[in-house]
């Protein structure tokens, strides 16, 4: 049987328009830039921000994932998995990693 995967709310994030830092369980696969030439590192990160914001260039609502340490610090600018365009909502993110948000 799967483990079920969940995102805890820690807390909003103080200076971010619409960020929150979540821990989740099991840790969220992620990949980290090896340095070398286009490689990809596979990785896991327990933490993440999950931000809205409306996009620079196209101007449309996004919702990003990002790795992160327990501080809310971003440890890697790349988008993770769940991440999408054309809204401003948390828990259709998370839960497109496949993760459901559950009280701290």
């Amino acid at each position: 049987m799967e483990e079920k995967k969940v995102a805890r709310f820690v807390r909003k994030m103080k200076g971010l328009s619409d960020a929150a830092l979540f821990r989740c369980a099991p840790l969220m696969a992620c990949e980290k830039y090896g340095g070398k030439g286009n490689d990809y590192i596979p990785s896991e990160t327990e933490y993440v921000i999950v931000s809205s914001a409306v996009g620079c260039l196209d101007k449309l609502p996004q919702t990003y994932i990002f790795p992160c340490d327990a501080t809310g610090k971003i440890t890697d600018w790349g988008q993770l998995r769940g991440s999408f365009s054309g809204g401003f909502n948390h828990e259709k993110a998370l839960n497109n990693a496949g993760y459901d948000i559950v009280a701290q």
